[in-house]
């Protein structure tokens, strides 16, 4: 197995090479380069997964392979409309985000410093349920909608509806409620022909209405960065997903708040209704330590118990 994820390994790198290998000498080619580069790393990344990804000979995983196939078909399908670096990106990320695999990533780190970006001018962050203006850039020429106020649509399209459908295929589809605010935040940046929108409505603090006719401007990669909302303290949750007799069990706080002790318990007694579970996948990534009696519990309901046998443990190797 060691072989083949070297080798899976090294194919991915090399597709990403060939993007940003020529990405990064050129930002002005015309849109046949970046569509044929589009394609080019299409064919090698999928090239790769045939080759040398684990998921692709898994049996017990059959919607795997068929996104092998389809979302091929619909990434290329995408590749018309590329006209640009970050249009290339986003059909090619298109096609890996769809494997739902958080280890799979397309990397665009060739890409030199100083390159322009198209942007509306604001960018978004999630706050409780809502979607707020977090952020505006700093080269922005014109009026932007005020710091605070909440997003009401965007050419009568609701704010998750716009997260979940021009933003997650080209970054992460898996719905993480940590990624629900930097999904909002890439929205202000529309990397295909024909994305974007026209007039956006939002609502003050007061309940005031505002409409705002949608722009769009091209300004450097560092005005960006300046423009990118305050980094807040990531809420560790914890929760689970099940698909395809896979329990995946993130365990992410074992320091519990008392309205969480509550969510762990209704959490615990779903976990335990589970039936046909054939493998249990138990993800600490992120976890900060604590009760370690939460993890036991977890476990408790995943497994209904486990014992260890004690026998032998003496001719173990001490070290």
């Amino acid at each position: 197995m060691q072989a083949r994820v070297s080798t899976w390994a090294r194919l991915i790198l090399a597709a990403c090479t060939l993007c940003a290998a020529g990405a990064s000498r050129a930002a002005d080619k015309p849109p046949e380069e970046w569509q044929a580069l589009a394609r080019a790393d299409l064919d090698a990344t999928r090239a790769a997964i045939v080759a040398a990804h684990p998921g692709y000979i898994d049996d017990q995983n059959p919607k795997f392979r068929a996104w092998t196939e389809q979302g091929y078909r619909e990434a290329l399908a995408l590749v018309p409309r590329v006209a640009s670096y970050d249009g290339m990106l986003a059909a090619v990320r298109y096609y890996v985000t769809g494997f739902r695999d958080g280890h799979f990533k397309y990397s665009d780190d060739k890409r030199d410093l100083g390159y322009r970006v198209r942007t509306n001018g604001w960018v978004l962050d999630r706050a409780g349920d809502a979607y707020v203006v977090a952020g505006h850039n700093p080269e922005w020429q014109g009026p932007l909608p005020p710091l605070g106020t909440k997003l009401i649509a965007c050419d009568g399209r609701a704010p998750q509806a716009l997260v979940d459908e021009d933003a997650a295929p080209y970054f992460e589809r898996r719905g993480l409620a940590d990624w629900q605010g930097i999904l909002a935040g890439t929205l202000a940046y529309p990397p295909l022909a024909g994305m974007g929108y026209k007039t956006c409505d939002f609502e003050q603090a007061d309940g005031k209405r505002l409409t705002f006719p949608v722009s769009y401007q091209t300004v450097s990669s560092a005005s960006v960065f300046k423009s990118l909302p305050r980094p807040r303290r990531v809420e560790r949750r914890n929760g689970y997903t099940f698909e395809n007799g896979v329990l995946w069990i993130r365990a992410q706080n074992f320091m519990l708040a008392p309205a969480q002790v509550k969510e762990l318990d209704a959490m615990l007694k779903e976990i335990a209704a589970l039936k046909d579970v054939r493998t249990i996948v138990f993800d600490a990534r992120g976890n900060g330590g604590g009760d370690s009696s939460v993890g036991n519990q977890i476990l408790a309901a995943a497994t209904g118990g486990l014992q260890f046998d004690g026998d032998g443990l003496d001719q173990l190797p001490k070290t």
